[in-house]
């Protein structure tokens, strides 16, 4: 099981990525920019994003264009990654993001790949909906770690998801 600071030469990240005016947008860009820069040469990022304007443009290293809202979408991104597309997979996960309710779409995507997953929660609810507890209860089996920003989080992934600590890494926000 892949273990966080592990080095792999293609990561590929499910997000959604800039010139998109989004948080996570900005996030990935600048995680992939800086992993890109410690992992030199052999560092190949590749952008499987998530899009709901169908005439946004993207550069490299974007590879994949995913609609929200098409469910299809998320099965052909994870049969491209399974046939080469990373060695790694990188989710950037927040419930608006991905399509469907409270973005389950994401979770077709996820139980296809034969990849190691590494899911980087940037919300976490405390009062979940019931269909945003099922999402989220469903994203954390399959992936292989899950990452956290905040220790109020961590205890919330324990406690409300059932999600066991050794599965879990507090990688801290810093301003």
């Amino acid at each position: 099981m892949p273990k966080l600071g592990q080095s792999f030469a293609k990561v590929a990240f499910i997000s959604s990525f800039l010139p998109s005016k989004c948080a996570i947008a900005t996030f990935t860009s600048d995680l992939s920019k800086n992993l890109r820069l410690a992992g030199g040469e052999d560092f190949e990022p590749a952008v499987f994003v998530i899009r709901s304007d169908p005439a946004q443009n993207y550069q490299k290293p974007v590879k994949f264009r995913m609609h929200r809202d098409i469910r299809y979408d998320f099965l052909a991104a994870a049969n491209y990654i399974n046939l080469g597309g990373g060695d790694i997979v990188s989710v950037q996960h927040e419930f608006g993001l991905f399509g469907a309710e409270a973005g389950c779409y994401l979770n077709l995507l996820l139980k296809r790949l034969r990849k190691p997953v590494t899911t980087t929660l940037h919300t976490v609810l405390e009062k979940p909906s019931a269909a945003s507890f099922d999402a989220l209860a469903r994203v954390c089996p399959t992936s292989d770690t899950v990452v956290l920003m905040n220790k109020r989080g961590l205890r919330m992934l324990r406690k409300i998801y059932s999600v066991p600590g050794d599965k879990i890494s507090l990688v801290p926000h810093l301003q």
